[in-house]
């Protein structure tokens, strides 16, 4: 038995996920590789390629277009008609592991790529698993029920959501799929779910830290970037820095009103995209970082990291940082209180409350050996929850049949 775990890219929350999971699992004694659209091949990374037709991939770029023109936020569905090979042969007796599939691949491919009598397991690492397209839990509670009337979805398109829900349920049904949650409160809306709602138990089991993270000699970057000794740092970090629920331009624009922060602050920043700094702020753009080892000297280099996402199915960035000894302050939102323990190895504060969390920086900005004590307990934490070993033995009793559970329809 092999375990392949399917993903669009290793970047990201989902990519990062899956690849050091099967890592872990080699390390354990497993067979396992990660099967990603994108990237290139080595270290336990397999590439899947396209094979579409000319004609089969416009109507790809057609129908995904389609599904961002309808609709007022992102919305992705499982119909794509996207097709890919994989330089070894999925087996009939393997296992199948899925992460971040919005977006990319939909049933057509998944059916061609994977032969009947292989075992499906999916991780839940956001709510479209469970939606009618939409990704970011915003409150919407239609993933309950049927997901009619879609509130992201424009007129006259909303029957979509539910179509969709539909057509996830089918396939669900035919691989009789197996839910993992990364959090217990992911787990608590997979069984919330209209697709799931029949289970009890569903298996939980949270990201790996990367042993660069958990490193003895960990070096800081100030000399390197011409930080001044003793010069407070924080740091911020998202897949998308412009995107607006990860609250990143939202945090800079309130600190460069806030006096007493604005001109004693160097502010480290990472992740793709584009954002407006603000004129009074020392804010280093350090772009799209994937090398754990580079993260985690970023993270050593900060006094305190600051996520300001007003949503988070667990937080992989805060164990991260506390892996490295640097205490964080979040919003306490859906799995964000299971990756900090408040006031032992981080600070949560009410989310949306920019106020409260700049409040909250500021008083801890002005006691170091506090940081400095509660660093150290996160960084012990960190370790024995989230070492690999641990990680891996939970998730293969689960492939071994032996605490999961599966589709029921």
């Amino acid at each position: 038995m092999k375990i392949w775990h399917l993903t669009r890219t290793i970047h990201g929350g989902a990519g990062q996920y899956a690849l050091r999971l099967s890592n872990a699992l080699c390390s354990a004694g497993c067979q396992s590789a990660v099967l990603a659209a994108e990237g290139t091949e080595g270290d336990g990374i397999k590439r899947l390629n396209r094979v579409d037709s000319p004609v089969r991939r416009f109507a790809a770029r057609g129908f995904r277009s389609l599904s961002h023109r309808i609709s007022f936020a992102p919305f992705h569905s499982l119909r794509g008609p996207e097709l890919y090979q994989s330089s070894e042969s999925i087996g009939a007796g393997d296992v199948v592991h899925l992460h971040g599939m919005t977006g990319w691949i939909g049933v057509a491919g998944l059916s061609r790529l994977i032969p009947h009598g292989a075992r499906f397991f999916w991780t839940a690492h956001d709510l479209w698993m469970l939606s009618g397209g939409c990704v970011v839990y915003r409150g919407c509670d239609e993933f309950q029920r049927d997901c009619y009337g879609c509130p992201i979805l424009r007129p006259p398109w909303k029957w979509m959501a539910r179509q969709e829900l539909q057509v996830k349920q089918s396939f669900m049904e035919k691989y009789q799929i197996h839910p993992i949650a990364n959090s217990q409160w992911m787990a608590d809306r997979i069984r919330e779910s209209s697709l799931f709602k029949h289970l009890d138990n569903i298996p939980i089991i949270p990201p790996i830290v990367d042993d660069a993270y958990l490193s003895e000699g960990i070096s800081d970057l100030r000399q390197e970037m011409g930080i001044p000794a003793g010069r407070l740092v924080i740091s911020l970090g998202a897949r998308s820095i412009d995107d607006k629920f990860k609250g990143i331009p939202q945090f800079l624009e309130l600190l460069s009103r806030t006096k007493e922060l604005a001109g004693s602050l160097t502010v480290l920043v990472f992740g793709p995209g584009n954002i407006d700094v603000p004129g009074n702020l020392d804010v280093r753009l350090l772009g799209s970082l994937s090398d754990p080892q580079q993260l985690a000297k970023v993270y050593r280099t900060s006094n305190v990291y600051v996520s300001p996402s007003q949503m988070e199915t667990f937080g992989m960035t805060l164990v991260e940082a506390q892996a490295c000894g640097t205490p964080v302050i979040c919003f306490s939102v859906g799995g964000t209180p299971e990756a900090v323990r408040d006031g032992e190895t981080g600070w949560l504060t009410p989310c949306g409350d920019f106020q409260a969390l700049m409040e909250r920086l500021r008083l801890l900005l002005k006691d170091l050996p506090k940081l400095t004590a509660t660093g150290e307990n996160a960084r012990r934490w960190s370790r024995a929850m989230f070492c690999g070993n641990t990680v891996a033995s939970r998730q293969n009793a689960i492939y071994s049949n032996r605490g999961s559970s599966k589709f029921h329809g």
